[in-house]
């Protein structure tokens, strides 16, 4: 029974002590002047991270030129076959 109580004792030491090295490591003290100078420094929009404001631009940039391709041929008149004659071309 004091086995346990002992090696019970050394693993919450030993947690502690983790806990304790790997604690609150950051990028230094926050100041009132590092907040000022970024409020929220993740945003690179109003509301869109800069991850998310690249994939909303490669989303849009993407279906912009599909749209624009198919606009293309319709405008070359080529996006269906012609209905000039009564024969269907090969």
């Amino acid at each position: 029974m004091r086995l346990w109580t002992i090696a019970r004792g050394v693993w919450l030491l030993m947690i502690f002590i983790l806990c304790l090295a790997a604690g609150c490591q950051g990028q230094g003290t926050i100041t009132p002047e590092s907040v000022r100078s970024d409020m929220s420094p993740e945003l690179e929009t109003m509301a869109m991270t800069r991850q998310q404001h690249m994939n909303n631009t490669s989303r849009s940039l993407d279906t912009t030129m599909r749209q624009f391709h198919d606009d293309l041929d319709r405008t070359l008149l080529i996006d269906q076959p012609s209905r000039m004659s009564i024969y269907r071309v090969p």
